[in-house]
């Protein structure tokens, strides 16, 4: 398994990154849309900031993503485009849900500069084998920042263990946005 910033890949990787974006987030977010999977994955393709993300590949096939960006933002979202892609109302119904839930406001902890991870994504075949596990522990030992912050629904039990397996802890928590989700908790990484 190799792992790369997505922006220095030698093939395209937005729709396999969209891809695996949607098929991760379906139930939770994009299942209550009248739109096709395949529209959505298509209308996603432009929001990702290739310099920020980090992948779990083979030769041509992507696994898993992650983002990890001094300032939190990875996900650039153009309303016109969606709606252009997805028709005026859905576009802008897809928009808001996508900044609402996929956008993460990040406490101010102590003085201590963070990078953010976000977006831990992995495609349904690679689940629960250790692949997403390898992409944090390189971005976490390859990082020149040292010190990480992430957020997750309390209930997303298998997502806690493994944060919690690479270093993650508990620093806070607040009610949550998500549907069906209780709290977020707030972890952070310090080496």
């Amino acid at each position: 398994m190799n792992y790369t910033q997505a922006n220095q890949l030698n093939f395209n990787p937005r729709t396999q990154m969209s891809q695996i974006l949607v098929e991760g987030f379906w139930d939770i977010l994009f299942s209550k849309f009248k739109v096709e999977k395949a529209k959505l994955i298509n209308a996603l393709e432009h929001c990702f900031d290739l310099s920020v993300f980090y992948v779990a590949h083979d030769e041509s096939q992507i696994y898993s993503i992650v983002a990890n960006s001094p300032t939190g933002t990875c996900f650039q979202l153009d309303k016109k485009l969606l709606q252009k892609k997805l028709g005026f109302i859905s576009g802008w119904i897809v928009y808001k849900v996508c900044t609402t839930h996929l956008h993460t406001n990040y406490p101010a902890v102590d003085n201590t500069t963070y990078n953010y991870i976000d977006l831990v994504v992995s495609s349904p075949n690679s689940l629960q084998k250790g692949v997403t596990y390898g992409l944090m522990q390189h971005i976490v030992t390859q990082s020149n920042n040292k010190n990480f912050m992430l957020l997750v629904q309390a209930n997303n039990t298998p997502a806690v263990r493994l944060y919690e397996k690479v270093g993650f802890r508990e620093n806070s928590r607040k009610k949550s946005k998500v549907p069906g989700a209780k709290f977020d908790l707030f972890l952070t990484y310090n080496v």
